[in-house]
């Protein structure tokens, strides 16, 4: 009986050391899988109208995104948009949003700040 209380506790105690460690990483998954979602909406919005967005409201207006996700280490809808030339043919460029940053400061497990993923 006393050595199942013991290996109880031991895993508990893993379990909530463990979490602190956890909780980045799936952060980190989420914040990739929303950066991945949004680059597709944009592309396709582009190719689709044959403009960019002009902001990241536009892909949600037109159903490209059903709600902007909120980013997993700020809590909120800030994504930084960078906005710049997109060529969509030798004769024709427009500028819109071509891509989406995080704005966290925090670095991530690969070494890189998030505002650069």
């Amino acid at each position: 009986m006393m050595v199942v209380l013991i290996s109880a506790l031991v895993l508990g105690c893993s379990y909530f050391l463990y979490q602190p460690l956890r909780l980045p990483r799936e952060r980190e998954r989420t914040l990739k899988f929303d950066l991945f979602v949004m680059r597709q909406a944009i592309d396709a919005y582009t190719l689709d109208k044959q403009q960019p967005p002009q902001s990241l409201d536009d892909l949600t207006k037109e159903h490209y995104l059903k709600q902007i996700p909120k980013d997993p280490f700020t809590g909120q809808e800030d994504w930084e948009p960078y906005v710049g030339e997109t060529v969509l043919s030798p004769e024709q460029t427009i500028t819109g949003i071509a891509d989406v940053h995080s704005v966290a400061k925090m670095v991530g497990s690969n070494g890189r700040p998030y505002y650069e993923w």
